[in-house]
């Protein structure tokens, strides 16, 4: 009887265990989000490595016609920069100064001067200017002296610069060494400074396009100084750029691009190829939801028939089964319906006991705390006795 209500108590904590489980419309929603939400994460990768190579390729592309401005720009330069140090060669110049015949240097500079367009002022200098001088123009400063140092010490023309900017001296600076009769020594400079103006018109030739394009000076522990630019600065749909060193110089040539309109990760066609294959996954697992839940009701209908009809003893109906489930959930019931005999737990015989023969209450007593067991007594005492000795 206590086996009898422990195996009660299992049946009840099993079937309370088994009443949490997922319904198969909560099922279907479930695997409708879950397989909506891998084709999108699907597609987003898919398109992902596209636009990223699309990206990188833009990015080369702005920087391959950056270059390009920086080339024309360095090669404006140097034609200056080579005509400056052919004068500073020429044997002429090199005469004057060690004669330091000042007039003649003045005939020379205003020669020299007429050689190309957008010169301010050439100077022979038989020496490095040792402070600045606002007294001649343009002015001569700190910038000035340091380019003249740096020629004389690494013998050749430094890098061009644009100095004083922001005022009326601004102008482009070019210093080249008058070498003396040995390539190791040096008798004076020549130096030419350029209009500030002609950087403008240099940008304006070599770029042409819908950007914008500015020309900056690199000043150390300072920030940038822009020098000149070209296009539509406040163009709202500027997006990509890139920053490239002007050859021979210390500029560098900023260039910003319109957007071209290149498709983003989530542009209309990813939202609507999403929104396709979310309804046709949605209307897949609804058609497969309702097929699978007609299914299973009519089965599990069938199935409650037989097992009452098995109860009943009626075997003249038969119940059709679709499912692969509800046939082996059939079968083994037929296999424990029809079982020739059961085992006995836990006993020691091993006949087997068949079911008729089983007399199972339904109701079982219930037991009263507290009740006392008689023993029945023997009538005749001496009974154990004689049966012990036979």
């Amino acid at each position: 009887m206590a086996r009898a209500r422990r195996s009660r108590s299992r049946k009840k904590r099993g079937a309370a265990a088994k009443e949490g489980g997922i319904g198969l419309q909560a099922s279907g929603l479930i695997a409708i989000l879950t397989f909506v939400a891998i084709l999108a994460v699907a597609m987003f990768l898919a398109q992902l490595r596209p636009l990223l190579k699309l990206q990188e390729m833009g990015e080369i592309a702005i920087e391959a016609q950056d270059r390009e401005i920086a080339n024309r720009l360095a090669l404006e330069v140097a034609r200056y920069a080579q005509a400056v140090r052919a004068m500073a060669e020429d044997p002429r110049t090199r005469q004057l100064i060690i004669r330091r015949d000042a007039v003649a240097m003045a005939q020379r500079e205003r020669e020299l001067r007429r050689l190309f367009p957008w010169v301010w002022r050439v100077r022979i200098l038989t020496d490095i200017v040792r402070a600045p001088d606002d007294s001649t123009e343009p002015h001569i400063s700190f910038a000035c002296i340091d380019m003249m140092k740096e020629a004389v010490r690494n013998g050749q023309v430094p890098p061009v610069e644009a100095h004083v900017m922001g005022t009326p001296q601004q102008h482009v600076d070019i210093v080249a060494p008058v070498p003396g009769s040995t390539k190791d020594r040096f008798v004076g400079l020549l130096q030419v400074t350029l209009k500030t103006d002609l950087l403008r018109q240099w940008l304006k030739n070599a770029y042409d396009g819908d950007g914008y394009v500015s020309l900056i000076q690199q000043v150390k522990d300072r920030s940038d100084l822009m020098l000149a630019e070209t296009g539509d600065a406040a163009r709202p749909a500027i997006s990509l750029s890139a920053r490239v060193p002007v050859p021979g110089t210390r500029w560098m040539v900023n260039l910003w691009l319109p957007d071209t309109g290149n498709p983003g990760l989530f542009n209309t066609a990813f939202l609507l190829a999403f929104a396709v294959a979310a309804l046709m996954i949605f209307l897949v697992i609804l058609l497969l939801w309702r097929s699978m839940s007609r299914a299973i009701f009519n089965d599990a209908m069938a199935f409650a028939q037989m097992v009452v009809s098995e109860v009943r003893g009626d075997k003249t109906h038969q119940y059709h089964l679709n499912m692969k489930e509800f046939k082996q959930a059939a079968r083994q019931l037929d296999n424990i319906i029809h079982a020739p005999a059961m085992v006995r737990e836990h006993d020691d015989d091993r006949a087997a006991l068949s079911l008729n023969d089983l007399n199972i209450d339904e109701t079982p007593a219930t037991e009263q705390p507290g009740e006392d067991i008689a023993v029945e007594e023997l009538e005749d005492s001496g009974a154990y006795q004689r049966a012990a000795a036979a």
